[in-house]
């Protein structure tokens, strides 16, 4: 043993927070043969029992807590909150962790006396703030102190509003409102965070401390509850408010507070730094000089309590809890808790009269000492300690079906937050008392039973804290975006993308949409998680797109790939040869994207050349000749039909073009030319798209189903007339149909003058508005006699059969029809 640690020495290792104060007062306990240390929190202590339990054996470490003992027959070596030491047990070693809590004003009073009675044999620590000094120099002042320099610098940044905080940051805030507050604005802008509060069970605590830890979230939102011992990879610091209530009222936080808390930024030789935020001012500049150079007032005063306690009777142990103490430096506490609990129970006459003797009002007083979890006080509270004094009275133990109706109302899990943490709070309390062995006819099975449900209720908890303030999905893939490691994705059936068992969207074709709830920053992360983990299946999709698989072209000329749109025709170098833009966002990289491209036109041009396969014959294998050929080539380049212009250049050569139109080739008529089978449905659907992408226009327009339909100025007789229509009147009309109704009229005008009839409409399919106009533009004119109406072609005809069209020797007006055919 070093000479620094001489027999019966009183240590005081001060410094501020990152010093390594409890790592060496856990190395000094397990070098002595036995020792006992006393944290602030049962969370810490926990967490120290484990390490001791590795160090030396699961037989030879206790744990005492108010809520938990774990006491092996051979334990040496103990390990307690500070309010569960049991300092008459005889030990080499003993120290105390955050010995400047005696100046708390609600359980400052037993860090005082542990300050003023606990002792090891051999070697006693107290670990704590340098605050304390000028305190521990007049009640102890045979004391050795150690000074501990912070391990890492801590720097003020000033105000930053809570979006601009940066990862890794802890939010402060004094009120259960502000940190749902926050952490509700934290969840919406940076996917979720943690939650840190007095009233979580340590359970609960560890449990969000952990999904912050693992980097699940990266945010931090706490009470001052943070500021003893919890030891995480905190950066920055950020005060939301510097006024807190303190059970009494409001008041500003002291420099010294400030720097407990800012102290959590920066771990080890990591350095940290401290800033305010939402409702909090700038930080004072006297107070920012003290924190960042540990510069601090000395504390004046700690509280005191009288632990000499006269049991006589209740009035005079109350009285004995009132006494004063003898020196200036100690402050007599307030009411804590169990003495505000004692001076309500003996105001009832009832309690008065059955605390007659040194053992029943000493058992008032443990059952004073039963905490509310809560923090509330409240009237259930203390009827429910009044409860247990009485039953404890009249019997020996408490009552079984009594214990277990009271237990088993809290064995319920739905709620909402607040639900659970009051519930949470009164199971914690039973299990308080089911560590009272002599209250308890079956201790150990109430201390299981009590544990399992505070566990259950903590986990449940836990998930509800985790549900409301956290975006799992989110968190979850940022998570892995900061990982090598691969991604476990998956696509659903539909499309849907899961990542990590989250559904994150859809990947139509090869284009990521993101769930519909995301806001902008969010879209962002989950688009980066999707393209890590998209990228074998943008390779299989290629794959299949490759062997032309479930491909398919609507009208509005997009390419799809099972229902989804993969591509847009576009305009090409002639109208025959379109090219095509692939619809896909960054999840296709450039060469991949090149790569489709010629894919997609390679099939489009297949599919083009399948379904019109008169625009992409090749002239030279018809044996035409050669005005035959231009005729064929004007007619594939104006997507299967001319008008009469084309036909009037070409005179009396077209003649020789008859042939063809019986090899099935085209058609010609008065009016213009067309490629036989160009009118079938499938096929005008294609050759709008052509003449749509050639001439780009956006405006949308449908290929047309009739032979005759009405128009308006809006519509596009430009595009209707280019794909085989005339315009007549206020109609379109198909050419192969108007070139039906010259033939038909052609045929009995040959036998005279002529009148309409309803056998006419029947014939044609055309109304008795439509036929006027139509014979008009057909050069019929309209004249009256004695007989009636009757019509006549302007200009004699000729008595010779029109050459140029394919009909059968039989003139009548249903074998001319029938021999054109229809598409």
């Amino acid at each position: 043993m070093s000479s620094t640690y001489s027999k019966s020495k009183i240590i005081a290792v001060l410094g501020p927070t990152n010093t390594g104060k409890t790592h060496l007062a856990m190395e000094r306990l397990l070098a002595h043969q036995s020792g006992m240390i006393g944290f602030p929190l049962r969370l810490l202590a926990r967490e120290n029992y484990e390490r001791a339990v590795r160090s030396k054996g699961r037989d030879y470490v206790a744990l005492i807590t108010g809520e938990e003992k774990i006491i092996p027959s051979k334990a040496r070596w103990w390990i307690c909150t500070v309010e569960a030491m049991p300092i008459d047990k005889k030990v080499d070693f003993v120290a105390v962790d955050e010995i400047q809590l005696a100046a708390d004003r609600e359980r400052g009073h037993i860090f005082t006396q542990r300050l003023l009675f606990a002792r090891g044999t051999s070697e006693t620590m107290f670990m704590g703030a340098t605050t304390i000094r000028s305190i521990l120099n007049q009640l102890l002042p045979e004391s050795d102190y150690i000074e501990r320099p912070r391990l890492s610098v801590l720097s003020h940044t000033g105000y930053r509003k809570i979006s601009r905080l940066p990862k890794r940051s802890a939010i402060i805030a004094f009120s259960f409102e502000d940190v749902y507050r926050i952490a509700d604005l934290l969840r919406h802008q940076c996917g979720g965070t943690s939650i840190v509060m007095g009233g979580l069970s340590p359970r609960t605590r560890n449990a969000q401390v952990e999904m912050y830890q693992s980097g699940e979230v990266d945010y931090l939102v706490a009470t001052d509850a943070i500021g003893m011992g919890l030891n995480m990879d905190i950066h920055h610091v950020a005060f939301a408010k510097l006024q807190k209530f303190d059970g009494r009222y409001f008041r500003s936080l002291t420099s010294a507070e400030i720097a407990q808390i800012a102290g959590r930024a920066g771990r080890q030789l990591t350095n940290g730094s401290f800033g305010s935020t939402d409702q909090a001012g700038l930080l004072d500049a006297s107070i920012v000089d003290s924190v960042e150079n540990h510069r601090f007032d000395q504390l004046e005063q700690i509280e005191w309590r009288n632990h000499q306690l006269d049991f006589t009777s209740p009035s005079k142990l109350l009285h004995s809890l009132d006494q004063k103490p003898a020196k200036p430096l100690l402050k007599r506490s307030q009411e804590a808790d169990d003495q505000r609990s004692l001076s309500f129970l003996i105001k009832d006459p009832e309690i008065l009269k059955l605390c007659q003797t040194r053992q029943e009002t000493s058992l008032l007083w443990e059952v004073c000492q039963i905490p509310d979890f809560r923090k509330m006080m409240t009237d259930a509270h203390l009827h429910l300690i009044k409860k247990v004094f009485l039953l404890l009275r009249e019997q020996q133990h408490l009552p079984e079906d009594w214990v277990a109706s009271q237990v088993e109302r809290l064995n319920h899990t739905e709620g909402d937050i607040d639900t659970l943490m009051n519930r949470l709070g009164h199971i914690r309390t039973w299990t308080y008392i089911s560590y009272r062995p002599s209250w308890l006819s079956a201790p150990q099975e109430w201390q299981e039973k009590t544990r399992l449900i505070e566990d259950k209720l903590s986990d449940a908890l836990h998930r509800q804290l985790t549900q409301r303030f956290v975006d799992r999905r989110r968190t979850v893939l940022a998570k892995h975006l900061s990982m090598e490691q691969p991604t476990l994705a998956g696509i659903q059936q539909n499309g849907q993308v899961v990542v990590e068992g989250y559904p994150i969207g859809w990947l139509h074709g090869f284009r990521f949409i993101a769930e519909p709830d995301q806001n902008i920053a969010s879209y962002h992360q989950l688009h980066q998680v999707a393209r890590r983990a998209l990228r074998q299946e943008i390779d299989r999709r290629i794959a299949t797109i490759r062997q032309s698989a479930n491909l398919t072209l609507d009208d509005n000329g997009y390419i799809y790939w099972e229902n989804a749109q993969i591509a847009l025709v576009t305009k090409g170098k002639d109208i025959l040869s379109p090219l095509v833009r692939v619809i896909a966002d960054d999840l296709v990289e450039q060469g991949q994207n090149h790569l489709l491209s010629k894919l997609l036109e390679g099939w489009l041009n297949q599919y083009l050349r399948n379904n019109l396969p008169m625009l992409y014959l090749n002239s030279l294998n018809t044996k035409l000749p050669a005005l035959g050929r231009g005729l064929l080539f004007q007619l594939q380049q104006s997507l299967g039909f001319v008008n009469k212009s084309v036909l009037d250049e070409l005179g009396p050569e077209l003649q020789k073009t008859v042939p063809i139109t019986r090899k099935g080739l085209f058609a010609i008529g008065k009016y213009g030319a067309w490629l036989y089978g160009i009118f079938q449905p499938n096929r005008m659907s294609l050759r709008t798209i052509l003449w749509r992408t050639f001439f780009q226009k956006e405006t949308k327009i449908s290929p047309p189903t009739k032979r005759l339909f009405y128009v308006n100025k809006k519509s596009p007789h430009n595009f209707y007339q280019d794909i085989g229509y005339h315009y007549v009147n206020s109609f379109m009309i198909r050419c192969d149909m108007l070139e039906k109704i010259e033939l038909y009229f052609d045929s009995i005008t040959r036998q005279g003058d002529f009148q309409l009839s309803q056998k006419h409409e029947n014939d044609l399919q055309v109304t008795s508005k439509q036929l006027p106009a139509l014979l008009k533009f057909l050069g019929y004119r309209l004249y009256k006699n004695d007989q009636g109406e009757f019509y006549r072609r302007r200009h004699k005809i000729s008595q010779a059969k029109p050459s140029v069209l394919d009909y059968s020797d039989d003139s009548s007006p249903f074998a001319i029809l029938k021999n054109l055919g229809t598409d």
